[in-house]
């Protein structure tokens, strides 16, 4: 099967407590912070930014506005990110890190992946989740989206 080249370069991803965003990528989760920059007028408010690094040069760039509140959910696990541990010890070793930190763990497995999810105090859901063991493109994927789309 061919897949297209395009890569995931980084998501940018607004936040409201840098410090504990800081916290969780940097020390919990031990993701280097590549870089950080800052101003003073970012749709009027003064903002940072902070840009971890994440394996095969992926980013997550965290973006903080000065002023800005813990966002209200209305859909559990939407949006959510996901980031993919090398195996299931990995996996293991992010969520005890996790727990000990203080954070709720939930699990799901995905048919040919396990995956955890946890809550970051800036109110946003990230996955942790193991690799795919295969990449099957389904035929019936394009009758799916019509039918749905054709439903409404």
């Amino acid at each position: 099967m061919k897949h297209s080249s395009l890569r995931f370069d980084h998501a940018a991803i607004p936040i409201h407590d840098a410090q504990s965003a800081h916290d969780l990528f940097a020390n919990v989760l031990g993701l280097p912070l590549l870089a950080a920059h800052e101003g003073d007028n970012w749709d009027g408010a003064p903002w940072l930014m902070m840009i971890f690094g994440l394996h095969n040069d992926g980013q997550i760039a965290l973006c903080a506005r000065r002023g800005t509140k813990k966002p209200r959910r209305a859909v559990t696990d939407l949006p959510h990110y996901a980031l993919t541990a090398k195996n299931v010890t990995e996996l293991k070793a992010c969520e005890k890190k996790l727990r000990e930190a203080g954070y709720e763990i939930r699990h799901e497995d995905h048919d040919n992946q396990r995956s955890i999810y946890f809550d970051d105090r800036n109110g946003i859901t990230w996955e942790i989740t193991t690799q795919r063991s295969r990449v099957v493109r389904d035929a019936k994927a394009e009758v799916t989206v019509r039918n749905w789309i054709g439903s409404r």
